[in-house]
């Protein structure tokens, strides 16, 4: 009985411990896709791949000033805005005012040449640019 009694409690034990390290493991993968834009798209591929379907057929709400709606995984994750330049979407995070501005950019036609509008604004070469897919992209600038 003595035996039941402490592996009960040891199980007991061990399921509070397993439990309540669930949230701070949550916490620290949300904080690693914290304003990561390539870390996002692949945690969030196809809700992305949806969302784009959605902004290229104007199914998505846009503010005159504010940008088109953003989806609630984007502003957990630190989005702020998204804008059109062009064909092309662009989803600005925050940032630090001692850092790039991070931003997930997609454009239908894809980034193999560089869309014009894109290739205008990277004249200076300010934008770091990481392809992750054959329409989407990373900018930090």
């Amino acid at each position: 009985m003595k035996r039941l009694r402490w592996w009960l409690a040891t199980a007991a034990i061990a399921f509070v411990v397993a439990a309540c390290a669930g949230l701070p493991l949550y916490w620290l993968h949300h904080q690693r896709l914290q304003d990561k834009p390539e870390l996002l798209y692949a945690e969030y591929e196809e809700e992305l791949q949806d969302y784009a379907r959605r902004l290229t057929a104007g199914d998505v709400v846009s503010v005159e000033g504010c940008g088109f709606g953003l989806p609630q995984y984007l502003i957990d994750h630190g989005a702020r805005y998204c804008t059109k330049h062009g064909n092309c979407f662009c989803v600005s995070f925050g940032y630090i005012a001692d850092s790039a501005v991070p931003e997930l950019w997609y454009s239908p036609d894809g980034f193999d040449p560089m869309p014009a509008e894109l290739a205008h604004m990277n004249r200076n070469g300010v934008y770091e640019w990481m392809p992750l897919a054959p329409k989407w992209a990373a900018c930090y600038r």
